[in-house]
């Protein structure tokens, strides 16, 4: 296979262990994740008593503010040059800052507690974000420039995606199982301090991981992509990212993802309300059925590749979203229907962790194989710009999840709000009728989202051959400059 001019005949190997250390970093994102989409909703509105729909607007102006930073950041590494080339640099920088960021997240003051709480959370959530993606950009970014084949990409990112999700995963079922402390009544989503000892431990474990892969992925630095020019103007820059994006196939990814974090943003802010309020689960069942998604990572790392190599990328996301889809609305459908075991009936828990376990190795694998469709449209950015331009690629990606997150977000915020569930409030004191509303209103949220996503996805024009024709049209235009 023909490889850019930037891989010189010295590069280091892509060994088992540098692989390992560049998924572990994703560990950070995985946790933060996590944090914001299942735990902060709870934490601020049922723990600190912050009224649900200004937990979702404060995460929303976040989201939002957050996500066009995304661009940017990823313009300026694109075109950053120094001995730490052009991602290592904005990985080590955020290590420190992410860490007493987040922990002071879910440490506000008294108080803050008593008045400003809204804005407290406001601007803890804006500096979050944004420190965050000064290292998951860059990171990301590094993959396209790690390897050009077509199938490691993939094998590669969906590692990764793998150990974002086992991350998370780990850190919420610990959270849940050892440092929320369930009340009387044996609810653990208002133990306010208990989400205090999570916030300094998640922040520590982020800085862990931001700083293995850092790390790990150091002695590539010689050997990544160079930056050809220092950012110019800001009329430059401007002019150099519309070139950058001007894909059909980038069109469709960026829409596909406006709409699936959407659909993703309400079903995980309302993740542990359907567990716990929906379905009737207890802090424990709901733990055992967040581990289950290690089960559900590991089964996207052994289908995920070998399907997408199989029958193609854009084949493979469509595929694995449409299953993901059936199993995220199907068992609300049936209850809705009275088709399924009522609350409290051993078996019911036993077919939401089957359910749930498929769906997210469906989802997993999805967004790992959209991620190898990204990276595999660089060349083809490249033979039309002449730039390498992986992080602003990756970032106008993360700028949809951002962005949108935000809106599904709120829209969860709202539909809680619509259901009439009462704060602070224990599931058995929420009327049979307000669980019906919220299974209503959680339906049409999360399908047309995901069903849109879906039709964009076939929109993906990019393929197996166009790929290595674009690798070996770069590798002649090299050649070519060589001998000029």
């Amino acid at each position: 296979m023909s490889e850019p001019a930037f891989h010189s005949a010295d590069r280091p190997k892509l060994g088992i262990w540098t692989k390992l250390a560049y998924a572990f970093g994703g560990v950070s994102y995985g946790v933060k994740g996590n944090g914001f989409t299942y735990f902060l909703m709870l934490c601020y509105a049922q723990a600190f008593g912050l009224p649900a729909e200004q937990v979702g607007l404060a995460m929303l102006l976040a989201f939002m503010f957050d996500a066009f930073s995304d661009p940017l950041i990823g313009y300026l590494s694109d075109n950053t040059k120094g001995v730490l080339g052009r991602r290592h640099l904005y990985m080590y920088a955020a290590i420190i800052p992410v860490g007493i960021i987040y922990y002071m997240l879910w440490n506000p003051p008294a108080a803050v507690r008593e008045e400003g709480l809204f804005w407290y959370l406001l601007a803890m959530a804006i500096g979050m974000r944004v420190l965050i993606t000064f290292y998951e950009v860059p990171c990301t970014a590094m993959n396209a420039e790690l390897t050009t084949d077509y199938d490691e990409r993939t094998s590669l990112l969906t590692l990764r995606a793998v150990v974002v999700y086992m991350g998370g995963v780990v850190m919420a079922a610990t959270t849940l199982a050892f440092i929320l402390q369930p009340d009387a009544t044996g609810s653990a989503f208002t133990d306010a301090d208990g989400f205090g000892r999570y916030g300094l431990i998640a922040a520590f474990v982020m800085m862990a991981s931001m700083l293995v892969c850092s790390l790990g992925t150091h002695r590539f630095i010689p050997h990544l992509a160079k930056a050809d020019a220092v950012p110019g103007s800001l009329r430059v820059m401007l002019k150099e990212i519309f070139q950058t994006l001007r894909s059909p196939s980038l069109a469709a990814l960026f829409a596909s993802q406006l709409a699936g974090y959407a659909a993703f943003g309400v079903a995980s802010a309302l993740a542990y309300y359907m567990q716990g309020y929906f379905w009737g689960f207890t802090g424990d069942q709901s733990s055992i059925i967040t581990v289950s998604v290690l089960g559900s990572a590991l089964l996207a790392l052994m289908i995920g590749p070998p399907i997408a190599k199989k029958i193609g990328k854009r084949e493979a996301a469509f595929g694995f979203g449409l299953s993901a889809l059936c199993l995220v609305c199907g068992p609300v459908t049936l209850r809705l229907l009275d088709l399924m075991p009522q609350n409290g009936d051993p078996s019911l828990f036993w077919i939401i962790l089957a359910v749930t376990s498929v769906q997210y190795a469906c989802i997993i694998a999805m967004n790992a194989i959209i991620q190898a469709m990204v990276a595999d449209l660089v060349e083809e950015a490249e033979l039309r710009t002449e730039r390498r331009s992986e992080g602003l690629m990756f970032a106008v990606m993360t700028f949809t999840r951002k962005a949108v997150e935000g809106v599904g977000v709120l829209s969860a915020s709202l539909i809680i709000a619509l259901a009439a569930l009462p704060e602070n409030a224990e599931p058995s004191d929420v009327s049979p009728e307000a669980l019906s509303r919220l299974g209503l209103f959680y339906l049409p949220a999360v399908f047309i989202f995901w069903a849109l996503m879906l039709i964009f996805i076939t929109r993906y024009r990019l393929t197996r051959e166009d790929h290595e024709a674009n690798l070996q049209a770069l590798a002649a235009r090299a050649s070519a400059r060589i001998t000029d």
